[in-house]
């Protein structure tokens, strides 16, 4: 069995939801420009994997008018949002220790992703994982889930799916996995205790 762990909001926190807070605050920028420029279709290129990193911020830049060192500072607030929760970190590991195979699946973009992994190290927790920028397309696409399985020969029955997007989850299951929302990491350790996946504590 494959347990899989959504990064942004589960894994780590939603450090997007966060960043966005700070950013508008500092900036003075609507949420709605800063959604369409993390997270809308200006970002779907970034995170996606279609252009390189550096060309998206070089874009970010034009459209915010922002200066070459206001650029560095969004950015460094967007990555420096994120920190890994300690109750799933220990989750994983318990998982990993009875016997599953672990991995992630993220709409993470490359400069983030490997952000991340220098600060925090976290693919030490998992056996593999995809990102959208691996893939070219983002969840809840289903041709995302497809590709995972794919690429790890794995069958949709033997995955476990945890993400904090409700459409997420539900494409999973649509694929026939099992997949589980997030909330909490209490919450998720009573669901995979109820799914027979989990020791309970």
């Amino acid at each position: 069995m494959i347990i899989a762990f959504d990064l942004n909001g589960v894994f780590f926190n939603n450090g997007t939801a966060l960043a966005a807070r700070m950013i508008a605050a500092h900036f003075g920028l609507d949420q709605k420009t800063l959604a369409f420029v993390l997270k809308g279709e200006f970002a779907k290129p970034y995170r996606t994997g279609k252009i390189e990193p550096a060309l998206y911020w070089e874009k970010v830049r034009e459209f915010l008018q922002l200066s070459l060192y206001q650029t560095q500072m969004f950015r460094s607030l967007l990555f420096e949002a994120y920190y890994p929760i300690d109750e799933v970190i220990e989750i994983a590991e318990h998982l990993r220790g009875s016997g599953f195979v672990t991995a992630y699946l993220s709409n993470m973009p490359k400069d983030k992703a490997l952000y991340l992994q220098n600060q925090f190290a976290f693919m030490n927790y998992f056996d593999y994982g995809l990102c959208s920028y691996e893939t070219g397309v983002l969840k809840p696409s289903k041709a995302f889930f497809r590709e995972f399985m794919a690429r790890f020969a794995v069958e949709p029955r033997h995955v476990a799916y945890i993400d904090d997007g409700r459409r997420n989850v539900e494409a999973a299951r649509a694929l026939g996995m099992t997949a589980f929302m997030f909330e909490t990491a209490q919450q998720l350790r009573a669901d995979l205790f109820a799914a027979d996946l989990l020791e309970q504590k």
